[in-house]
């Protein structure tokens, strides 16, 4: 749903392999087939929000997901650039926020301590002043993010991809 992704990443060429409702399972399930042909130097990673969705607080088998992923991408070339945007909090699934943050957490950890993979804090500009996600920023359904949420995302997220690309490239 993030329609103006390419937009937003410019002058990093963007090949967006994300799909509606997707686990971590799927995305690993799927990896040989939407990841592997296209030999990226560059993978911007957001997966998890469906995985504990309104009530499974497994934070640890969720984080364990990204770590398989970020892994098998490692195998796949060693110097790869992966980034994982963090669980965004959200006025749908806000019951269930404790599990997200704490899958963040583990997932944050993990990158603290694994060259090549960076952890992306979508969070922090997404919170409102009362530490709640900000309504405003999601579409009607207090779950997927409008062009404003995407907005934030791309203030976060742009710096750190440009910057990985470029080097890449050199």
């Amino acid at each position: 749903m993030w329609t103006s992704l390419a937009e937003d990443m410019k002058p990093v060429p963007v090949l967006n392999r994300g799909f509606g409702g997707s686990k971590t399972t799927d995305m690993l399930a799927v990896f040989d087939r939407i990841v592997l042909p296209y030999k990226p130097g560059v993978i911007v990673y957001y997966c998890g929000d469906n995985d504990l969705g309104m009530d499974n607080t497994d934070a640890q088998a969720a984080a364990d997901g990204f770590v398989a992923f970020d892994q098998r991408s490692r195998s796949e070339w060693p110097s790869v650039q992966v980034f994982y945007i963090a669980i965004k909090p959200s006025v749908q699934r806000w019951g269930n926020w404790n599990a997200m943050k704490k899958a963040n957490a583990i997932v944050e950890a993990y990158c603290d301590r694994t060259p090549g993979a960076t952890y992306l804090d979508v969070v922090t500009p997404a919170l409102g002043a009362d530490g709640k996600p900000d309504p405003t920023t999601f579409r009607e359904d207090g779950l997927h993010l409008n062009a404003k949420g995407y907005a934030i995302w791309t203030s976060v997220i742009r710096g750190p991809v440009v910057e990985a690309w470029d080097t890449q490239k050199k």
